[in-house]
């Protein structure tokens, strides 16, 4: 079994979301190039990431053994409001093997939970020190988490 870092599969996502019905389109293609998306009508809005503020900070929580984990994210160092008004909407882990979406209900926490399997599982250390290249897991470096709140927009982190 491979326990070193994997490439990735596809390149980091670009999020776009119409802003008349809400719909979210995530373009994780390859040779990008200046183009529209466009739904109901008008173009979608690009979605640009901002960098991470107290009330967006993420706690991760990694769970499993070497075969199969999971990574649980929590957004704000106290929870983030998850009301109708405010709310952590969506959650997307891009992963060496590709990407998982989870929506988020308003009234609900503000925490989602991915499976790692295969490739992403391989990257598990849970050793307290790092040993490096001696070392036959690698950390879970690399992967990237986008949160999207509906009053303040999308924020990136990289893990």
């Amino acid at each position: 079994k491979n326990s070193t870092k994997p490439s990735f599969y596809i390149p980091a996502p670009q999020f776009y979301l119409c802003e008349h019905c809400q719909r979210l389109t995530i373009d994780v293609t390859a040779n990008r190039t200046s183009q529209r998306l466009d739904c109901c009508g008008r173009t979608m809005k690009h979605l640009l990431a901002q960098t991470p503020d107290d009330a967006h900070h993420l706690t991760l929580t990694i769970r499993g053994g070497f075969e199969s984990n999971s990574l649980g994210v929590t957004v704000g160092h106290s929870a983030h409001p998850m009301t109708l008004q405010h709310h952590i909407a969506w959650m997307y882990l891009y992963t060496f093997q590709g990407g998982q979406l989870k929506f988020m209900v308003p009234g609900e926490e503000s925490t989602a939970m991915f499976a790692l399997a295969d490739k992403d599982a391989y990257v598990y250390c849970d050793r307290a020190e790092c040993k490096g290249r001696d070392c036959k897991f690698n950390c879970k470096r690399g992967f990237c988490v986008w949160v999207y709140c509906n009053q303040h927009g999308l924020w990136h982190y990289s893990l």
